[in-house]
């Protein structure tokens, strides 16, 4: 409970210094986006599941191998708007087959690991969340709630940022754990380790 009421806490800080609680809900929930991704194993090594007798819905759970998954990231705001899914392959190159009857509108990319890296995610920031977001270009942020993964914290994605952050608009980032991070009106970088 104490982590997540410091999250919340820090949270409604970050809104009231940058002027968001001062918005209508409608407002302030198209501002507000959060973004994450998973791992989709495709290799599962699990041959026998054991369950209790009777047991109707049989689900397996594994984690696989780990040589062989798919990551995927997800990004929606507040008011429900979903971006289509942006998923990574572990390939140096991207099959066709891979993005025949996939969702519309997704996008298909490839690292040498397999999982979402410095590349990726500057790639999507750039290409699909800042221009899904440019008609918010106002006084008021937009914030980004992100987890503190190595791939979102980047000097390229802060330039980014500072870039598209013509003179008013600028775009927050938000980390849960394990830093508290933000790129400022003013162009100020400021990183902090959280204590927790």
């Amino acid at each position: 409970p104490d982590v997540i009421d410091g999250y919340f806490k820090k949270m409604e800080q970050v809104m009231l210094d940058e002027g968001l609680s001062e918005l209508s809900y409608g407002d302030l929930a198209s501002r507000l986006w959060n973004c994450d991704e998973t791992g989709l194993c495709t290799s599962v090594t699990l041959t026998r599941v054991i369950v209790r007798r009777g047991e109707r819905a049989v689900v397996e759970i594994g984690s696989g191998s780990g040589r062989d998954h798919i990551m995927v990231l997800s990004c929606g705001s507040a008011v429900g708007v979903k971006f289509p899914p942006y998923v990574v392959y572990k390939a140096q190159t991207i099959d066709p087959a891979w993005m025949e009857n996939g969702p519309p509108g997704a996008r298909y990319v490839s690292s040498d690991s397999g999982w979402m890296e410095e590349a990726q995610f500057t790639e999507w920031f750039s290409e699909v969340f800042l221009p899904a977001t440019e008609h918010l270009q106002t006084e008021k942020p937009v914030m980004l709630v992100l987890d503190g993964h190595g791939s979102h914290v980047s000097l390229k994605v802060v330039t980014l940022a500072r870039q598209n952050a013509n003179c008013e608009w600028q775009v927050k980032h938000f980390f849960i754990t394990p830093f508290e991070f933000s790129v400022t009106r003013q162009g100020e970088l400021s990183t902090k380790v959280s204590s927790q």
